[in-house]
């Protein structure tokens, strides 16, 4: 995003425990979906989709780029 919109981008990243602490409600809800998050995460096999339905996906520098986000 950082390349696209020439603006600093930095990840921080909070620990579930500090993250559970800043929720008042619902916070053990989102401290374990953020917990998987950090340890697994999602992955997607992209080449294996887009042959198997014979679409092509933008990857998100090229979306940013059409949707109006370079600079």
């Amino acid at each position: 995003m950082g390349d696209v919109t020439d603006a600093d981008v930095t990840a921080h990243h909070v620990s579930p425990a500090d993250f559970a602490e800043m929720m008042e409600q619902g916070g053990e809800e989102y401290r374990v979906m953020f917990e998987w998050f950090n340890e697994h995460g999602y992955e997607s096999p992209i080449d294996k989709l887009q042959a198997e339905h014979g679409l092509t996906f933008s990857r998100l520098p090229e979306y940013l780029e059409r949707a109006g986000w370079a600079q």
